[in-house]
């Protein structure tokens, strides 16, 4: 890891260790932190996107079953942002729906949009084929605008694992301590 990520690590080693979490278990979970890119409407990063906008796709991409929440210009995306091997251009399309029946429901799904491939503007409404007003309401007063980058560091944010055959669930293995970690 590269001195700037240990530098947005050492709060949260720090706290984990004050809380008498053994050493040797927070670095080990500090070794599972990848590099992100944290997309925020404000910031000093560079604008890499925005948070709604026309909804456009190619004409052979059926209606997404989420609302269209934003767009990633992958050019714009710093190459280091990510541990993620992400295309080096072309638009990644972001869909999502925060309130779903339970847990296990999809909630959101990403189309790759290559670079010059045609698109058309759609229906941004398409998911609601229900025409809930209520959910109409709530996407037209999302965050609208550009989004920018900021490069920052990802830890996990589950504790617990099923294991096939064995009731219940446990911590992640490797990491006994992960619940408090998280």
């Amino acid at each position: 890891m590269t001195p700037e990520v240990w530098d947005l690590l050492r709060p949260f080693r720090d706290e984990a260790i004050a809380r008498d979490v053994p050493v040797d278990d927070v670095e080990r979970w500090l070794d599972t932190a990848r590099p992100c890119a944290a997309l925020t409407r404000d910031g000093d990063g560079p604008v890499v996107g925005r948070f709604g906008g026309p909804l456009l796709l190619p004409a052979d991409v059926p209606d997404p079953a989420h609302p269209f929440v934003a767009s990633i210009d992958l050019a714009a995306l710093p190459a280091d942002a990510t541990g993620l091997s992400l295309p080096p251009d072309g638009h990644l399309l972001l869909f999502a729906f925060p309130e779903t029946a339970d847990d296990y429901d999809t909630m959101g799904s990403a189309v790759y949009v290559p670079a010059g491939t045609a698109v058309t503007e759609r229906d941004r409404n398409a998911w609601n084929s229900f025409d809930f007003e209520d959910w109409k309401a709530m996407f037209e007063a999302f965050p609208q605008g550009p989004l920018r980058a900021t490069n920052n560091v990802s830890l996990p944010c589950h504790h617990a694992v099923e294991f096939p055959g064995e009731p219940g669930s446990g911590p992640l293995p490797g990491h006994p301590r992960s619940e408090e970690l998280v």
